[in-house]
């Protein structure tokens, strides 16, 4: 990776998934994972967010599709998941709003609308704790209290004998635990 042996790596939500896929793939090539709001899902979980994280856009004459797409980006900053409008499902960490932020995630909706069931559906049905348990690489998973992830990062943990780690609520505080682990 960039022309050096290893790196260190840190993963969010889905992203998260990804990385620890990559690991498996290539175990030489990271040292260090953290694994924010790791998604490891129920059953009926997987089969609740299949049906209905990433529903068909289909163009309407009117536009109305671009509309539905900017409120359900709006809604992954507000809400886990981001269909689920109620009090419940609400996000307490200050939500990613800013107008530039919400414009970038929204046109990346659009270009992956193509793939984006199919994706979804790899990504929740991953075998995350799997993975993690038969990893190379030093793992840490972590969580902070408001992480509409934190109880499926613990459960990631405890099911791949995994070390999980709270974090604080401000992400701006997270980088001295981070840096431990990163420099073991």
């Amino acid at each position: 990776v960039f022309g050096l042996q290893y790196v260190d790596a840190w993963g969010e939500w889905g992203g998260s998934t990804a990385l620890i896929e990559y690991a498996r793939r290539h175990p030489d090539r990271l040292l260090h994972i953290v694994v924010s709001g790791a998604q490891f899902f129920s059953p009926d979980e997987v089969q609740d967010l299949i049906v209905n994280y990433a529903p068909e856009i289909k163009p309407l004459s009117h536009g109305g599709h671009l509309l539905e797409c900017w409120h359900r980006v709006r809604n992954e900053s507000l809400f886990w998941p981001w269909y689920r409008e109620e009090s419940g499902s609400v996000i307490s960490e200050m939500p990613r709003l800013d107008a530039e932020d919400l414009t970038q995630r929204f046109l990346a909706l659009l270009q992956s609308a193509p793939d984006q069931a199919r994706i979804h559906r790899e990504l929740f049905a991953y075998p995350l704790a799997g993975s993690i348990a038969g990893n190379n690489a030093k793992i840490l998973l972590t969580a902070a209290t408001w992480d509409p992830n934190k109880s499926h990062t613990e459960a990631a943990a405890a099911h791949s004998k995994g070390h999980f780690v709270l974090l604080p609520d401000r992400q701006k505080d997270w980088a001295p635990t981070l840096l431990e682990f990163f420099n073991q």
